[in-house]
């Protein structure tokens, strides 16, 4: 449990290497779209959250997500799911740009939602 504590608190922090020229998530995506490092950080956040889905797993406790066995996100779904969120919840947009890790797992839990117990 630690161990996907600790992966929470990463991603949460997320990464201020380009910090000044972002404000909103809406900011954050434009980047993302248009710039590897962005992109690459997008990438390494969608497969943390999978790491830490699967410990939950692993422990037998409820699940962040539910994706399908077979199915590897790619770079551009992350993109696409977390696009889709600002479309249809503009307001998360306007959000200040380092709430992105948690708008990328809300998609994600909408996206591949967990059976109800």
């Amino acid at each position: 449990m630690r161990a996907v504590l600790l992966l929470i608190a990463l991603l949460a922090s997320g990464s201020a290497a380009y910090a000044g020229d972002i404000d909103t998530i809406a900011d954050f995506l434009k980047a993302a779209h248009n710039n590897p490092q962005v992109l690459d950080e997008v990438i390494v956040s969608g497969k943390t959250w999978g790491i830490a889905n699967a410990q939950l797993a692993d422990r037998k406790m409820p699940m962040f997500y539910c994706q399908p066995e077979r199915l590897s996100i790619t770079r551009d779904q992350y993109l696409q799911i977390m696009d889709e969120m600002v479309i249809t919840y503009p307001k998360l947009g306007a959000l200040n740009w380092s709430g992105w890790p948690n708008l990328l797992l809300t998609g994600l839990e909408r996206t591949f939602p967990c059976p109800k117990a």
